[in-house]
């Protein structure tokens, strides 16, 4: 089975506001996040929650996923990943991959997170990653065999040092749109139009 982590603790300080919050078609982007996940029929959807956790605490709570709390989400995404794959060590020990995604990839599907899980089980790849604008990464699939190397991750090293780190165990799936990610608020004007 493959949990999916939705990577949402972070302070958006470019933006200024929890761009995990910002409107996108009907609902916020971690919602679409979020249905995108449990739509997929995966496994267990797990959303670390840090930066203004109440208020997106209160937001997310009604969904049927379990919300990680990471406290050291100051210290970057690495934590939130640690937050993440060490809860599914505890709760989901059947688990045994999981998909780390980030909530401002407005363009992620439930067909393109199936077939991260259905291109593993084709290639025997022990890694998935989408391939997009010269490189690979996020959403991305690591098999069991690397979870002490994400929790390993310090600072703002994210699941990318993992992939670039095993390239030959890397099978690539093409996803141009996932170069679209929300930062800035022109990232989110261009996303409007």
């Amino acid at each position: 089975m493959t949990a999916i982590i939705i990577l949402a603790a972070g302070t958006s300080s470019r933006l200024g506001h929890p761009k995990q919050l910002l409107p996108f078609q009907d609902q916020s982007l971690l919602k679409h996040a979020i249905k995108a996940a449990i739509d997929s029929g995966v496994g267990p959807v797990i959303v670390v929650i840090g930066s203004n956790e109440k208020e997106i605490h209160g937001h997310i709570e009604d969904e049927p996923i379990s919300i990680v709390l990471n406290e050291d989400y100051m210290q970057g995404i690495a934590s939130s990943i640690k937050a993440g794959v060490g809860y599914i060590l505890e709760a989901h020990k059947e688990c045994d991959s999981v998909i780390l995604m980030v909530c401002d990839q407005p363009h992620v599907s439930p067909a393109l997170l199936k077939n991260l899980v259905t291109t593993k089980q084709e290639t025997n790849k022990p890694i998935v990653a989408c391939s997009y604008k010269n490189t690979i990464g996020v959403p991305a699939l690591f098999d069991k065999k690397f979870f002490p190397e994400l929790l390993s991750l310090n600072g703002e090293e994210g699941g990318k040092k993992v992939l670039l780190h095993h390239e030959d165990d890397v099978a690539a799936i093409a996803f141009p749109k996932g170069e679209i990610d929300i930062d800035t608020s022109a990232n989110y004007d261009a996303l409007k139009k």
